[in-house]
C-alpha cells in the first residue's frame, strides 16, 4: 500500500467530530449582503470562547467587523478578505449581538454604531491563517476540528455546492467546473460517509435554513483539493475583553466602497461573493 493509501485510509478511520453545540443560536442567514465572512468568523469567535465557558455565550455582532472593513476600504460590493475581518476582530472586536443586531436590509453599507455598544463590553481575538494540503486528507484541519476549534473555510461555490441535498450531501465537482465565486463556511465536524469513501467536513453556511439540511452540509474534502483558497481559525489563545471601543464607528454607505486588494486577490485571498 502506498503512503498516499496509508494517510487515506488513516483519515478515513478518524472519529466524527460535531461542534455545532458551541454555535447554537449563531447567525445562519446573511440575506442578500456580502457578509458570509464576517459571519463565519463570528461564529468561530462564539464558539472558541464557548470552549472555554460552562456555557454557550451570547453570539456576536458581525456588523462591527464589516464596519471596520468598510472605514479601511477593503470591501467591495461582492464581499470583502479574510485578512480585512482578521485585522477588525484584533484591532476593534465584537461586542454581543443584542447590543449591535444584525439587519439584512442595510445591502453593502453599515449604520450608525448603537448607543448601548459604547457601554457594552467588546471582545478581541487573533484569527490566524490554516494551511490546507489541497490533497483530501487535511490532517492538520482534522486536528484542529478535533481539538475543539471550528474552522472558517474560504470555498469556490460551484452548482454542486448550491444544490446541496436535503440531507446536506454535496457532490465533488469536475476539475472543469466553471470559476465561481469565494464564500466562507465554518466547518464544525467532520465525519467519514456511510460507504466509507469519503471524508467529509460537516459545513455551517450562512444561506439561511434552505439550504442543505437546515443550513448545514457535508462538504467532501475532496472538494477542498481544487475548490478551497484558504482557511483560518479564531486562537482560542487569543481571547481578550475590553471596554467598548475608542470612537464611534461612523455612518458609512456604498460611496465609500474600495476594492479588495490586487494582492491578495491575485494570491486567492480576496472575496469574489457571498
Amino acid at each position: 500500500m502506498s503512503n498516499f493509501s496509508t494517510r487515506r485510509a488513516a483519515s478515513l478511520a478518524r472519529p466524527p467530530v460535531d461542534l455545532r453545540s458551541l454555535v447554537r443560536g449563531a447567525i445562519r442567514d446573511q440575506g442578500p449582503r456580502p457578509l458570509c465572512v464576517p459571519l463565519s468568523v463570528s461564529a468561530a469567535h462564539q464558539a472558541a470562547r464557548a470552549r472555554l465557558a460552562a456555557a454557550v455565550p451570547e453570539p456576536l455582532a458581525p456588523e462591527p467587523l464589516w464596519a471596520h472593513c468598510l472605514q479601511s476600504g477593503r470591501v467591495s460590493p461582492l464581499g470583502t478578505t479574510m485578512t480585512a475581518v482578521g485585522t477588525a476582530l484584533a484591532d476593534l472586536g465584537q461586542p454581543p449581538l443584542g447590543v449591535w443586531p444584525y439587519n439584512p436590509a442595510l445591502g453593502v453599507g453599515t449604520e450608525m454604531q448603537p448607543a448601548a455598544a459604547a457601554i457594552a463590553s467588546w471582545y478581541k481575538a487573533q484569527a490566524i491563517e490554516l494551511p490546507l494540503a489541497h490533497d483530501g486528507i487535511e490532517d492538520l484541519l482534522e486536528d484542529v476540528l478535533a481539538s475543539s476549534v471550528p474552522v472558517v473555510v474560504v470555498i469556490e461555490v460551484t452548482r454542486e455546492f448550491e444544490n446541496a441535498t436535503a440531507t446536506g450531501e454535496i457532490s465533488v465537482p469536475s476539475i472543469r467546473s466553471p470559476v465561481g465565486d469565494y464564500h466562507a463556511v465554518i466547518a464544525l465536524g467532520a465525519a467519514t460517509s456511510a460507504d466509507t469513501t469519503l471524508r467529509r467536513l460537516l459545513i455551517h453556511n450562512t444561506w439561511g435554513d434552505g439550504w442543505g439540511a437546515g443550513g448545514f452540509g457535508w462538504l467532501p474534502l475532496d472538494y477542498l483539493i481544487a475548490f478551497a483558497v484558504q482557511a483560518a481559525i479564531v486562537d482560542p489563545a487569543s481571547l481578550r475583553a475590553s471596554t467598548a471601543p475608542a470612537g464611534a464607528l461612523r455612518t458609512l454607505g456604498t460611496d465609500r466602497l474600495a476594492a479588495a486588494s490586487v494582492a491578495e486577490e491575485a494570491t486567492g485571498t480576496g472575496q469574489k461573493g457571498a
